[in-house]
């Protein structure tokens, strides 16, 4: 697998009349090559921002490699749009919540990542992401 063949497949899901179902398919076809996948994107640390995690950007597709140390958990937020992860490595846990017409955040749902694991988050959505274990949780985001 290369940057470029990932970047074409995930283009072309996006382009479909269900992106999130289309892109989480392709990330469910991936599961059987996650070295494939951690080997093209090794050149990217995956840490410290946006400068060391995204290495695709257009108006409807975004990808990143995303490392969240062991220990590191995010706080509640949203991305403004759906997202499908792909875990490569390590575990991760996603507690995902519904916001409530006064701003509330409400626990719908918590989802535990291990590699080859694809979690779909709606665009309405919130999550917290939170490494599990002792090695770093890496991910396709």
């Amino acid at each position: 697998m290369t940057v470029a063949a990932l970047v074409a497949r995930m283009a072309k899901a996006v382009a479909s009349s269900d992106p999130q179902a289309a892109v989480r398919a392709e990330l469910e076809a991936l599961t059987g090559d996650l070295q494939g996948l951690a080997d093209a994107l090794s050149y990217l640390p995956g840490v410290g921002g946006n400068a060391n995690q995204a290495f695709f950007r257009a108006p409807n597709l975004s990808l990143l490699k995303v490392n969240f140390p062991n220990g590191r958990r995010t706080p509640p937020h949203n991305h403004g749009t759906w997202a499908n992860i792909l875990l490569l490595s390590g575990s991760e846990k996603n507690t995902l919540y519904r916001r409530t017409a006064d701003e509330q955040l409400v626990r719908v749902r918590e989802v535990v990542l291990t590699p080859g694991s694809v979690v779909s988050i709606p665009a309405d959505m919130a999550h917290v992401a939170e490494c599990l274990g002792d090695a770093p949780a890496i991910g396709l985001h």
